[in-house]
């Protein structure tokens, strides 16, 4: 069953780019996440989550890269190549999904594209 819509809002540092997405709470299953379900179930604050990236990067990107990765509930860790696909093939693509990841505290996620990076750079001429 669909669960209560979260608003994501990914914004830019010095910019007024910002890119906001609903995500269902069940994909929110960390326990940075669960902290702030726990949070908006018992007040009326506003179920939000905002997460800032540094400047130059594509909020739109990261913010889609982000959801994706949350939405595949398969269980099983990215390859570097899915990454890579995932990404459109852009390297630049990964670093905002990187910031994103760090920031709601998920290590594994962060693992995973870490090694893709460390992968296609060591692959690039």
């Amino acid at each position: 069953p669909m669960g209560r819509a979260v608003k994501l809002i990914v914004r830019v540092e010095g910019s007024d780019e910002a890119a906001e997405q609903g995500i269902d709470e069940n994909l929110l299953k960390s326990e940075f996440f669960q902290v702030k379900l726990e949070r908006w179930q018992s007040s009326d604050t506003p179920a939000e989550i905002s997460l800032d990236l540094p400047p130059n990067s594509s909020a739109e990107k990261g913010s889609l890269l982000f959801l994706r990765r949350l939405a595949d509930d398969s269980e099983a860790d990215w390859s570097s190549f899915k990454w890579w696909q995932e990404a459109g093939f852009e390297e630049t693509s990964l670093f905002p999904a990187l910031y994103l990841f760090d920031q709601v505290l998920m290590e594994d996620i962060c693992k995973e594209i870490t090694s893709a990076l460390e992968e296609i750079s060591g692959s690039l001429p």
